[in-house]
């Protein structure tokens, strides 16, 4: 199966490009057989997301929110986040989601050997981003000044009373979070799924969109990871990638 947006996930059409000539490629190269199939999977991104942060919160113990600023203001954030957002209904829908995803991949494992996507939805990003982002950057926004802080502290606090009355309040919350500020879901939705279900996978470079990197994820079967390795080390001899990363141009020297 090459659905290069698994389940859905928004890529850009550069991506999608790269991805789906690596991926007739590589069906070509291994003599592979096509198979047309839907892989229908919820995005498990913003729920999971709240419980990681959560064990981060449990981790850090006393110490939040005094070492607040011995943190990225990312995952200051997100921790945010996490205590206004985080109770049993989200923990509920997030179990809810992993068994949905779990069968949806063994379903898809019942007809194919491998499932073909993007490792990434986007190109990489620049080094000194902290995440993809764009115009509408929910994050860049609340980390942006003191103003801005405290704003998105003081909404914190309303989602937090209010999901005492209304304990499905912040399911609602993310989902329209996850709807209108889609970068705080889409990177790493991809790969998400094998965390969560367990199959293995493996990243293989494909050609650049615009100078920078891109991603091809093949996945396979629990316990079908030596395979994977096989079909990585086929499309490394078929279509060697650079050993190096592109630099700019060297100077020339005058002599």
């Amino acid at each position: 199966v090459v659905d290069v947006g698994l389940g859905g996930v928004p890529v850009t059409p550069e991506v999608e490009r790269s991805v789906n000539e690596a991926a007739d490629a590589l069906i070509a190269d291994l003599g592979l057989v096509r198979v047309e199939r839907t892989i229908t999977l919820p995005n498990l991104a913003a729920q999971w997301a709240m419980g990681n942060l959560a064990t981060l919160l449990a981790d850090l113990g006393g110490r939040w929110p005094r070492c607040r600023r011995e943190l990225t203001e990312e995952i200051a954030v997100g921790l945010v986040l996490a205590e206004s957002l985080y109770n049993l209904h989200t923990a509920a829908v997030a179990e809810e989601q992993r068994i949905q995803a779990n069968e949806a991949m063994a379903d898809a494992f019942d007809d194919v050997d491998f499932v073909i996507a993007a490792t990434n939805p986007d190109p990489a990003f620049p080094a000194e981003a902290a995440m993809s982002s764009s115009a509408s950057n929910f994050v860049d926004w609340a980390k942006s000044n003191e103003v801005a802080k405290l704003a998105f502290r003081g909404v914190m606090n309303l989602a937090r009373v209010g999901s005492g009355v209304v304990p499905k309040l912040p399911n609602a919350v993310l989902d329209f979070a996850a709807a209108r500020f889609p970068d705080l879901v889409n990177m790493g939705a991809l790969t998400i799924i094998s965390n969560l279900c367990g199959n293995p996978a493996v990243s293989i470079p494909v050609a650049p969109a615009d100078g920078l990197p891109v991603g091809m994820q093949v996945l396979a079967r629990h316990h079908a990871d030596a395979l994977l390795f096989d079909v990585a080390l086929a499309v490394e001899r078929a279509r060697p990638w650079p050993l190096v990363a592109p630099t700019a141009p060297a100077a020339t020297l005058a002599l």
